[in-house]
């Protein structure tokens, strides 16, 4: 099968006409530099569904339904990515690639080339070292691993050295393995390796070659538990999942695939028979990785630990799957009993019963109801509605038509509400986030200032700019970032390397904060008021750091001032900076200080 390269995907992304393909389907209007038209994946009275042409995406801020244009033709004419590809390519009057470079340039795929062959060199060194270091194999001996799977998964070590793959690799140029993680710098120092002191895994992409490394820490004291690589012109980490280049092989038609937390489960699972084992980045399932699973088995199986983490997990990964549903596909969920992961679970009760834990797992319907009814009064009429509501928002998301309507039929069953009662009950736009089963790193809580809301719905029309970003600015913002939700999503999208809104949004998924981020784009492009008017969403980032800033020193001298002092200094400093918190004033300042 033809693999198409990112540069060949993001040129047919760009001469796709975002707006005539979804337009075949969608009755569009304009809205500024974009378009809205009623959402085809749920019904509502309101448009509230936006086309951005600058990028191909789309974004409903009714049911959250989002993606690329290949994700909308995938989604409404039933084709697998390729199908879409060919079928987009046809319509912009591109020729398909007919080699495994993927319609690279004889320079991108010469990159190409050096960045992978700076991954393999890592991967025999990393190999190697395990081989001298007794520690580490100490290690994977006390988790059960046996030499025959180690070998099979390529596992290595990384020494407890700044510079010890840095010199083995001075034949490489440094800026290529800077840019696939093997090394990294810090401004004006010198680069140093990446991975120290790690037990290493091998992501591997369907063919076999190296993407990337996930690294587990040896002993108790190192945090984090796991780092990975990072993004790169040949890994993208929000499709990919270990272990399924290892899954292909053992078997050419999987049917099957088991979705667990950690590398070291998968790894076990494939030692005890229980091939199709694989497991996401270090994250949190992402919809592009629940596309990787769908794409490659007709069954899913999300297993998960036991406790109320591993609930909240299987909670978001359930939605993401929702979103994905289509025909033939089946979607099962596993708790495992609380403080069991699938590796402690198999090595102390053996592989028959976690087997039969799948063959007893709930579906995903079950799952839903089972969730959504817990603890609910179903006599009380105001809680009744509730659920309804609660769950319509989920169940709209589904684009499976069959399936939706028979979603929509058991929720009337369980209810007691007659199904054409059950779909007027609720807006048809959400007025408030879905039910929270999770809480993630929340900046600024759920309340945004008005610069950052002006910034996120500036994101949100126009991408552009987060490009543009200055170094310096940028690392102000890092210093801010637990306090910005605009802050948040744009170094997300700069170091994740996000191609547009709907991607910063996806990458949320399963988190409330990606309610309040869809809220507060929704909406015309806003003005810049104030001494940054006109100037665009980089001034506006930089009055928001000016805020923070003057915030922060206002704290430092209250903080030193004696305490008879501060209710003067409190007034005075009120009147002067009334208007800077909300990021909305005081741009001119901030750029005159840089």
């Amino acid at each position: 099968m033809v693999q198409f390269s990112q540069h060949f995907l993001d040129d047919l992304r760009s001469r796709s006409d975002a707006v005539r393909i979804i337009g075949e389907k969608v009755t569009l209007e304009r809205s500024g530099n974009n378009y809205k038209g009623k959402c085809p994946f749920h019904q509502e009275k309101t448009p509230s569904f936006y086309v951005y042409p600058n990028n191909g995406s789309y974004h409903c801020f009714g049911c959250e339904a989002h993606g690329s244009v290949f994700d909308f033709v995938m989604q409404t004419r039933s084709m697998t990515f390729p199908q879409a590809v060919e079928e987009l390519a046809r319509l912009a009057g591109m020729k398909l690639p007919t080699s495994g470079a993927g319609g690279r340039s004889k320079e991108q795929q010469a990159h190409y080339d050096a960045l992978s062959s700076a991954l393999n060199e890592a991967q025999r060194f990393f190999r190697e070292s395990l081989r001298s270091s007794s520690f580490t194999q100490r290690y994977l001996e006390s988790r059960g691993l046996n030499q025959e799977t180690i070998d099979r998964f390529g596992v290595g070590y990384a020494p407890n050295s700044f510079s010890a793959l840095k010199t083995k690799l001075s034949g490489i140029e440094e800026k290529h393995l800077i840019e696939c993680g093997l090394l990294a710098k810090k401004e004006q120092q010198d680069s140093f390796d990446f991975f120290r002191h790690r037990v290493m895994f091998p992501i591997r992409n369907t063919r076999g070659q190296v993407m990337g490394f996930g690294g587990r820490v040896c002993s108790r004291d190192q945090i984090p538990k796991y780092i990975n690589s990072p993004q790169s012109p040949v890994f993208r980490k929000r499709w990919e999942l270990y272990g399924l280049y290892e899954a292909k092989q053992a078997s050419k038609r999987l049917s099957r695939l088991v979705v667990v937390e950690g590398y070291v489960d998968v790894l076990t699972l494939a030692q005890h028979g229980l091939e199709g084992a694989v497991a996401p980045l270090g994250t949190a399932l992402t919809p592009q990785q629940f596309q990787t699973l769908t794409r490659n088995a007709s069954e899913v199986v999300c297993c998960f630990d036991g406790d109320e983490a591993g609930r909240n997990a299987a909670w978001r990964a359930l939605k993401i799957g929702f979103e994905q549903m289509k025909e033939g596909l089946t979607i099962r969920i596993v708790l495992l009993p609380e403080r069991h992961d699938p590796d402690s679970f198999v090595r102390e009760f053996g592989m028959d019963k976690f087997e039969k834990l799948i063959a007893e797992s709930k579906t995903a319907s079950d799952f839903f109801f089972e969730e959504m009814l817990d603890g609910a009064d179903l006599s009380n009429v105001e809680a009744r509605v509730g659920v309804i509501e609660q769950a319509m928002r989920d169940i709209r998301t589904i684009p499976y038509a069959t399936y939706r309507q028979a979603m929509i039929s058991r929720l009337s069953e369980a209810v007691g509400v007659p199904i054409e009662e059950i779909q007027k009950i609720g807006p048809e736009e959400p007025s408030g986030p879905p039910p929270v089963r999770t809480q993630t790193r929340n900046p600024n809580s759920n309340r945004l200032s008005r610069g950052n809301r002006a910034v996120i719905r500036s994101l949100a029309h126009d991408f552009r700019f987060v490009p543009l970003i200055p170094s310096g600015l940028l690392r102000d913002m890092r210093k801010f970032r637990d306090k910005s939700l605009a802050f948040d999503a744009i170094l997300r999208a700069r170091d994740d390397r996000l191609g547009n809104f709907a991607e910063v949004l996806a990458s949320y998924a399963g988190s409330d904060l990606q309610q309040i981020l869809s809220r507060a784009a929704s909406g015309p492009l806003p003005e810049i008021r104030g001494e940054v008017a006109g100037n665009g969403p980089i001034n506006a980032l930089e009055a928001l750091v000016f805020g923070y800033e003057r915030s922060e020193r206002r704290q430092e001298i209250l903080d030193a001032e004696p305490k008879e002092a501060r209710s003067a200094f409190e007034k005075a400093l009120k009147d002067h900076t009334s208007s800077d918190s909300d990021g909305s004033s005081r741009g001119a300042e901030y750029q005159h200080k840089k």
